[in-house]
């Protein structure tokens, strides 16, 4: 466990990037609140995280990453920054490679604000920095 995560946070990314590794988005979305924002460079969106959004994320998610011929995802880093005794602030830079970059590893950074409760935690913001559509393409990944 990295030292300077809570517990909770530990346990979240963890899943986090099991289901990622898995290439199971929707096993990912069901680590985000039932009210998520979702930020990035093409604006924010708000959404209702039920079972009609998880199938979407997974369907859009498997098209986009299966053109892109994704082959592996792993946190590079993450760090926490404790915000209150309820809230952290999370920053994770996740290394990826597709089969067409071969070892090349691009990295994707973002931030998420994290609700902790008793047992558990969930995702209530999620904030991407890149554009990871615009960069898929400028690597002819996706078209």
């Amino acid at each position: 466990m990295n030292p300077r995560l809570t517990p909770v946070i530990h346990t979240l990314f963890s899943k986090y990037e099991h289901c990622s590794q898995l290439f199971d988005f929707k096993g990912i979305a069901r680590l985000f609140a039932s009210k998520l924002i979702v930020a990035g460079p093409a604006g924010i969106v708000f959404h209702n995280n039920n079972f009609i959004t998880r199938w979407r994320l997974d369907k859009s998610m498997k098209t986009l990453y299966g053109e892109a011929g994704l082959s592996s995802l792993y946190m590079q880093s993450i760090s926490e920054e404790v915000i209150s005794d309820q809230y952290s602030l999370v920053r994770v830079s996740w290394a990826v490679k597709f089969s067409k970059t071969l070892d090349q590893s691009l990295v994707f950074n973002i931030s998420y604000i994290v609700r902790k409760k008793k047992r558990n935690a969930e995702i209530i913001l999620f904030i991407a920095h890149e554009d990871e559509k615009k960069i898929l393409e400028g690597y002819g990944l996706i078209k």
